[in-house]
């Protein structure tokens, strides 16, 4: 997450359904959205581009459901 603070205006953590994710609430100075589908429609409805990043479970996730329009 560090190395992302210079290129990024804003970040926002989200989660998904596995046993292996991090708490979002050790984050406290991050802007959270529990719901990752929801976090993607705001990210692509308030910013030009972004930037979608995890693991390959998470990623797995999003390319199988999350309807990219």
């Amino acid at each position: 997450i560090e190395l992302l603070y210079g290129h990024a205006d804003k970040i926002i953590l989200t989660s998904f359904d596995n046993d292996g994710v991090i708490d979002l609430n050790e984050f406290t100075k991050l802007e959270t959205i529990v719901d990752y589908k929801k976090a993607i429609d705001y990210a692509i409805d308030n910013y030009d581009n972004v930037l979608i990043c995890g693991s390959l479970y998470f990623l797995s996730d999003v390319v199988l459901g999350y309807k990219f329009q």
